[in-house]
C-alpha cells in the first residue's frame, strides 16, 4: 500500500523505485518579535498552542523589560499593534496592554 500524497520519485531515467519522504510533519511553534526604531525586541520562541494566558505571560516577560528601559518621552510615542487572534482579545491581555501603553493599542 502506498500513500501517493507523501511519495516523491526522482530519477534521470524511469525507475521502479519509490522513495518515500516525510515532508509535512505536524508541529507548532510561535514566534514574537517587537520592532522599535532601529532595534528588535526578541525574537521569543514558544511551542504549543497560543492561549490567552500564555500570550499574557510572554507579553509580561518581554514588554515589562522593554517599557522599564524606555524613556518616558519615547514611551508616549509607542503604539502596540496586534491582530484579532483569539488570545489577543482576552480581557486580562487587553487590560495589561492598555495600562502599559496608555491606551495606545491597535487591534
Amino acid at each position: 500500500m502506498s500513500n501517493r500524497q507523501n511519495v516523491h520519485t526522482s530519477s534521470l531515467e524511469y525507475s521502479r523505485y519509490v522513495v518515500e519522504v516525510r515532508h509535512q510533519l505536524r508541529w507548532w511553534i510561535n514566534v514574537w518579535c517587537g520592532i522599535f526604531n532601529d532595534s528588535l525586541n526578541g525574537p521569543v520562541f514558544y511551542e504549543g498552542t497560543l492561549t490567552g494566558q500564555r500570550y499574557l505571560e510572554v507579553m509580561q516577560d518581554v514588554i515589562t523589560d522593554f517599557v522599564e528601559n524606555l524613556p518616558l518621552h519615547q514611551l508616549r510615542n509607542v503604539w502596540f499593534p496586534h491582530d484579532g487572534a483569539p488570545p489577543h482579545k482576552i480581557s486580562n491581555v487587553k487590560q495589561y496592554l492598555m495600562e502599559t501603553f496608555q491606551n495606545q493599542v491597535i487591534g
